[in-house]
């Protein structure tokens, strides 16, 4: 028998509309919606950053002979594409980011699986040196995104990508999702990417599998699933993921 895995956190498990949480500012994203980030184009100081990726919810990059990991992208500079494929032909803007903290994500860990980051971000509005914050005040009342491989088009399909990866506000359902234990890159617990994704889908109560969300921010579910247990887990917020 399968065992089934059941994920409780209190004040976590509330329904989202938003997919990725970020706020759209300026008359540039006007109508559009957000696709992923570059791994082109990042800078730091000026200074090219090149070999960007994605790794376990960290952002790694090289700059000359130096690997940039963690808190090394505090002032990295990083270009986001905004779209909208409702239109012919497809309507597009390149929008600038800094990353203006680096910190840890160390409160939601249900899996065990070792800490991540939470990237604070500001968008440069309208390329006017107009910066402001790029994600709404979560629960913990932090401006933080995580960092996913892979983009999601407005239908809500996972779209893999050598070109763009997602930074997802904690307060968007890709990273709820990732907060539930559902970490893509876990091989551990059975198929977490598959999970992820359809996490994202139940999270915006995604019925028609379209993108279009069928609840209101904070309604509370009750999660659960058949993927085999995660251990036990002593963690400072309230939380569990018992075997059934």
């Amino acid at each position: 028998m399968t065992e089934t895995s059941t994920v409780m956190q209190a004040g976590s498990a509330l329904q989202g509309t938003q997919l990725h949480g970020m706020i759209a500012q300026g008359s540039n994203v006007s109508g559009l919606a957000m696709h992923g980030f570059k791994f082109s184009g990042a800078t730091k100081n000026g200074s090219a950053l090149s070999n960007v990726r994605v790794v376990n919810g960290e952002l790694l990059a090289e700059q000359g002979q130096t690997t940039l990991s963690g808190s090394d992208f505090y002032d990295a500079h990083l270009l986001a594409e905004w779209w909208n494929t409702g239109v012919t032909p497809t309507a597009t803007a390149t929008v600038e980011y800094k990353v203006t903290a680096v910190q840890a994500e160390t409160s939601y860990d249900p899996t065990n699986t070792g800490s991540t980051y939470l990237y604070t971000l500001e968008q440069n509005v309208d390329d006017a040196s107009d910066w402001q914050p790029a994600c709404p005040l979560d629960a913990d009342s932090r401006r933080v995104a995580i960092p996913l491989v892979a983009t999601w088009d407005q239908q809500g399909n996972r779209v893999a990508s050598n070109d763009l990866f997602t930074l997802g506000c904690t307060t968007g359902v890709l990273a709820k999702c990732y907060r539930w234990g559902y970490r893509p890159w876990v091989t551990s617990y059975g198929d977490l990417v598959s999970a992820h994704w359809t996490c994202t889908r139940l999270a915006r109560a995604d019925y028609c599998g379209n993108g279009t969300s069928h609840t209101h921010d904070g309604t509370e579910i009750n999660l659960w699933d058949n993927l085999p247990s995660a251990p036990s887990v002593s963690a400072t917020r309230a939380g569990s993921w018992a075997g059934t």
